[in-house]
């Protein structure tokens, strides 16, 4: 009886260590990313894709420098210098509060994306303003996280008035 308890017990030992263990699921393990894999277990170098979405707009102090410059829209340029599009005088906003984060008349939305990994859902974006005339403005940055809507408003500030009024 001895020997079959024996032989029982090391038999169960062998089939026990020999368990395979679960394979490697490769994915996004960010729950704030668009592709976010439940299921993975490991996650590969920039394997998540991030996106937010940005509405720009004009305070009402750059709409008044627009006016006195004679200055009828800006343009909105990504860093890679593409048209996001084109903002007029004539809308304007008192206060961040106001703007609906969506497109509407005077404001300018714009889709964003970018590639990270779990705790790296934020990222920074550069823009460029034009004059209508084509001539740079200025530049500005700002901070955005996954999922988020940002509001990004254009002031203008009396020494930016007086360099646009003097182009």
């Amino acid at each position: 009886m001895k020997k079959i308890l024996y032989l029982f017990l090391t038999v169960s030992l062998i089939f026990s260590s020999c368990a395979k263990e679960d394979p490697a699921v490769v994915g996004c393990m960010d729950n704030t990313a668009d592709n976010y894999n439940a299921n993975a277990t490991e996650e590969a170098s920039n394997s998540c894709n991030f996106s937010a979405e940005v509405t720009y707009f004009l305070y009402k102090s750059a709409s008044d420098a627009m006016i006195a410059s004679g200055v009828p829209y800006v343009g909105f340029y990504d860093n890679f210098d593409n048209l996001m599009g084109t903002i007029s005088y004539l809308y304007y906003y008192n206060s961040m509060a106001d703007v609906p984060c969506a497109t509407t008349q005077g404001t300018l939305n714009s889709g964003i994306v970018w590639t990270g990994n779990s705790n790296t859902n934020g990222a920074n974006f550069v823009f460029n303003i034009y004059l209508n005339d084509g001539s740079y403005y200025a530049t500005g940055n700002f901070d955005v996280n996954a999922g988020e809507c940002k509001l990004v408003g254009f002031t203008v500030t009396k020494s930016m008035a007086e360099e646009m009024l003097n182009r």
